[in-house]
């Protein structure tokens, strides 16, 4: 059987061009905000946590491939709508 999993060489351009490598920070950061959420007896509230802490990554990888994928102004726009969903749990535009 065939491996399908995406290599770096198989990603596209912005992938390769970031400071570090993007996921690798991404996990560290999400995984010391669990530690956060568990350490401030915040696991109660799992759900709303959880949805904070993909935001917080979603808008780290916008941060670290600003310029690299789509026009600066629309990296821009995600990144502020990313970190607005984080602090309230709601999209901007909703």
């Amino acid at each position: 059987m065939e491996d399908s999993r995406e290599t770096l060489d198989s990603k596209p351009s912005h992938y390769h061009n970031a400071p570090c490598d993007v996921l690798e920070l991404q996990g560290y950061v999400m995984h010391n905000f669990w530690h956060y959420i568990v350490d401030n007896d915040k696991i109660g509230q799992n759900k709303e946590w959880v949805q904070r802490l993909w935001c917080i990554g979603s808008m780290m990888k916008h941060v670290m491939r600003l310029g690299l994928k789509d026009d600066v102004d629309i990296e821009l726009k995600k990144i502020e709508n990313y970190a607005h969903r984080a602090r309230t749990g709601s999209w901007m535009d909703e």
